[in-house]
């Protein structure tokens, strides 16, 4: 078949396809259709083949490809923010967008499209896609040597494709409902309004293993799509919806239509191929399935020269750099190759050199590393012994003066001033010369009683409360307390260190 225009929509489990021709005013569809298919990141080619074997199976030979991406993981979202100057909004997407979890410290591009508010805010829709999953189609595409400039994150510019049959009073909703995933959109005035994703698709409506549509999973959608609903007519006085648009891959879930309709209460509308962008659109009547719109979206933009809200064109700016970048950087190295040959013995002598060069500089750098590791080991004996020493002439020093004061020597000028009222349950000497003392009384007097007689004590002072509890046993109170006191350090005179 004479080469046409091919659009592809890219989901996570299917490739469409649309496949067409510019006639004067005329889009002519002639090949329409879904293959299954799961994007795989780290299989290189496996894209190119899916979309080679849709050219061989259908025997066309496109001039131009257009892709559309419908994915889950591509994040849609709107926001309702102050007026603020473009450049402030550059500094303040990035940001909101690394909020997700799934873009938190990750690559990503973002498109996005501002629309006025109430109250002199300004709405901001804006679209992300991880850089690996747009690079990889890109990739992917690129590498079948077809001309390839055009890519659309899906259904962000739905609103331009039915502009025409939208009017520009009234509410007007439109409904993507695809694989895995759902778009709502509410237009006003010819803007946006609302534009809501969610996480259940027609693959979750009509599961695989069932004939029919699942009522649980058709109930949970048409609710969440009703407290949107009724959040907009809240904020907007309970204003009616028009119509809404609906695209989904009908055949075989032919009762959507009615089921939705009757659960939202809107009037539903399906868009067809007749009449688009000011072109008249042919196709055949079995391929009157709406959500290949979504594919031929794209394609449709550049043939009626129309121009999108959401322009992708930085996309394919960034790709190309990198594109020219490798290409400048092979050509160099032919030349270098070229050179290299012409040179000769020359260059093989030069090469010689860097390879030496090059295991010279590493047998520096692993001596210079096992240096590094000697002398961290020095410096970590070192410390270890400047630790040790410390703790030596530390204990020591306490050595010396517990040789001076005994144990029972403190206990026993404790005990002699002891009040009869106060049971001692703990008596314990630390490191640093610090007494402890813990029991029971009576009376709080009693144990204040204690403090001033340890402090009057020869041998300690600074008597002092670690704590103070109230008990009771059957009915009795007393109380249970700790006191900290220090032992009295005298400077020992040499005949005392003699004698010791």
């Amino acid at each position: 078949m004479k080469k046409g225009y091919l659009g592809l929509e890219i989901t996570p489990s299917r490739i469409r396809y649309t496949y067409g021709f510019k006639r004067g005013r005329i889009i002519d569809v002639q090949r329409a259709g879904t293959v299954s298919y799961t994007l795989n990141l780290s299989a290189l080619g496996q894209l190119a083949r899916a979309i080679g074997d849709i050219l061989q199976k259908e025997e066309i030979f496109p001039r131009r490809i257009f892709v559309s991406i419908s994915r889950k993981d591509i994040l849609i979202r709107q926001l309702l923010m102050p007026r603020m100057t473009p450049k402030e909004i550059e500094e303040i997407l990035p940001n909101e967008i690394e909020k997700v979890p799934s873009f938190a410290n990750r690559k990503f591009d973002y498109i996005h499209q501002r629309y006025p508010a109430e109250k002199g805010n300004t709405r901001i829709i804006y679209a992300a896609i991880d850089q690996v999953l747009l690079d990889y189609i890109m990739k992917e595409v690129a590498a079948l040597k077809i001309p390839f400039k055009h890519i659309d994150i899906s259904p962000v510019n739905f609103k331009d494709l039915l502009a025409p049959h939208i009017e520009e009073h009234g509410n007007h909703v439109i409904l993507v409902v695809n694989d895995k995933v759902s778009y709502f959109m509410v237009i006003r005035g010819g803007a946006y309004k609302v534009f809501y994703q969610t996480g259940i698709g027609l693959d979750n409506i009509y599961p695989e293993n069932r004939d029919s549509m699942d009522q649980t999973a058709m109930t949970a959608f048409a609710s969440e799509l009703q407290r949107v609903i009724k959040s907009y007519q809240t904020e907007h006085r309970n204003e009616d919806f028009e119509k809404m648009w609906l695209i989904w891959d009908r055949p075989g879930k032919e009762d959507f239509e009615e089921t939705i309709q009757r659960l939202l209460g809107i009037r539903v509308d399906v868009p067809g191929y007749r009449h688009i962008g000011g072109y008249e659109v042919s196709v055949e009547e079995l391929r009157q399935n709406p959500v290949y719109l979504l594919s031929a979206m794209p394609m449709i933009f550049y043939v009626t020269q129309s121009k999108p809200s959401f322009s992708m064109d930085h996309f394919f700016r960034s790709f190309q750099i990198k594109a020219h970048v490798m290409k400048a950087v092979v050509m160099s190295l032919i030349f270098m190759a070229v050179v290299g040959y012409g040179l000769g013995v020359l260059g093989m002598d030069y090469y010689q050199q860097k390879v030496q060069l090059s295991k010279d500089i590493k047998q520096v750098e692993k001596e210079i590393s096992t240096l590094k590791k000697e002398s961290s080991d020095l410096y970590r004996k070192r410390d270890e012994y400047l630790e040790i020493r410390n703790g030596l002439l530390a204990q020591a020093t306490y050595i010396q003066t517990l040789n001076r004061v005994l144990w029972s020597q403190v206990l026993s000028a404790v005990s002699k001033e002891m009040p009869r009222d106060v049971s001692l349950t703990m008596f314990k000497f630390s490191d640093s010369g610090t007494v402890t003392f813990r029991g029971d009384a009576l009376e709080v007097e009693t144990i204040a009683d204690l403090i001033r007689k340890i402090d009057e004590s020869k041998l300690l002072n600074n008597g002092r409360f670690d704590f103070l509890r109230e008990k009771y046993i059957k009915k009795q109170k007393y109380f249970q307390f700790g006191i900290f006191a220090q032992l009295i350090r005298e400077e020992a005179s040499e005949n005392e260190y003699q004698n010791d």
